[in-house]
């Protein structure tokens, strides 16, 4: 697992949300890779239960020729361009998460899908 971070655009006044967004979705795409399996996390995305998820990754490890990149938006989330590039959308939730809670939550997922997958107790 890697963890990358991309700084969010300011947000100023006379500065409109659309291209925030636009600056947001430009510094994130410099990150990506062609090979990436994109999941931006979104509230209108696909809900998993645990063992859902963890069903899910355990599929995608055959499935994708690269790596599954998680993408939380900053404050103002992401534009709806990225959101359409995902190979799926995640959420974590219908409730708005901070970037940094959603960062939070999408940690003790994964680790509890992998647990969850190596036939451990953790997730009871």
């Amino acid at each position: 697992m890697e963890w990358v971070e991309v700084r969010p655009a300011r947000i100023k006044k006379g500065r409109s949300d659309k291209e925030i967004l636009a600056t947001e979705s430009r510094s994130i795409d410099q990150k990506l890779t062609p090979r990436d399996y994109l999941v931006p996390l979104h509230s209108s995305g696909h809900s998993f239960s645990s063992e859902e998820l963890a069903s899910w990754l355990d599929g995608l490890s055959t499935k994708t020729g690269g790596c599954v990149t998680f993408v939380i938006g900053g404050p103002l989330g992401l534009s709806q361009d990225f959101l359409d590039r995902g190979q799926e959308i995640l959420s974590l939730s219908q409730l708005t998460l901070t970037h940094e809670m959603a960062r939070l939550v999408l940690l003790e997922q994964l680790y509890r899908a992998f647990t969850i997958l190596r036939g451990e107790k953790y997730h009871k």
